[in-house]
């Protein structure tokens, strides 16, 4: 489809999938241009957060490309497990590939919503950005809970206000004045929980 009407479906779409569509080019140009300006340097501080908890068994939800996976293969405790998971094969491969030197990460597709982990299976659960865009947050942090040790800590990040991350604000500022009708299909998403 083309003009208004297939950006109406594409919006549609979007708005329907109940997980973020993270396919084809998505993962290659995300990690290449996203990561390096939006996501390492808040990887390395959930990373360090995670470390100082000097956990045994870590599990990454939500992990993208590996912004936090590379954070942490240099800094957990020698020994240490983790497992790292991605809802898309496709940003898991990129991950994979990025860190295809080290064997000590145990790689799972998985959906947060419905893990497929024992419970008390873990002792820290590290989430960078991912939250916001579970299609089921209270099934999500339920799932944490259960495969989380009775000791254990959930550890994850969400943006503040659209309104303090300037790169966000031109992108949803830009995408409303080109069409005002329509809600914007992915900026609601990341900034959905911004009240502590």
């Amino acid at each position: 489809a083309s003009g208004r009407a297939g950006k109406m479906a594409l919006t549609t779409k979007l708005m329907s999938t109940a997980h973020p569509l993270y396919i084809g080019s998505i993962p290659d140009n995300y990690d290449r241009y996203m990561v390096p300006v939006l996501f390492q340097p808040f990887a390395d501080s959930l990373a360090a957060s995670v470390r100082a908890l000097n956990p045994s068994r870590v599990l990454e939800l939500a992990c993208g490309t590996g912004a936090v996976t590379r954070s942490l293969v240099g800094i957990l405790p020698n020994g240490a497990r983790l497992v790292a998971t991605d809802y898309s094969p496709d940003m898991l491969e990129i991950a994979q590939q990025n860190l295809s030197d080290s064997a000590s990460i145990e790689w799972q597709v998985a959906d947060a919503c419905a893990l497929p982990f024992e419970d008390e299976s873990f002792d820290v659960i590290a989430c960078q950005f991912g939250t916001m865009s579970f299609p089921d947050r209270p099934a999500a942090m339920a799932e944490a809970h259960r495969v989380l040790s009775p000791s254990g800590h959930l550890i994850f990040s969400t943006w503040g206000e659209i309104s303090m991350n300037p790169i966000f604000d031109v992108i949803e500022k830009t995408l409303r004045a080109m069409f005002p009708e329509e809600e914007t299909p992915i900026m609601p998403t990341p900034f959905s929980m911004t009240d502590p």
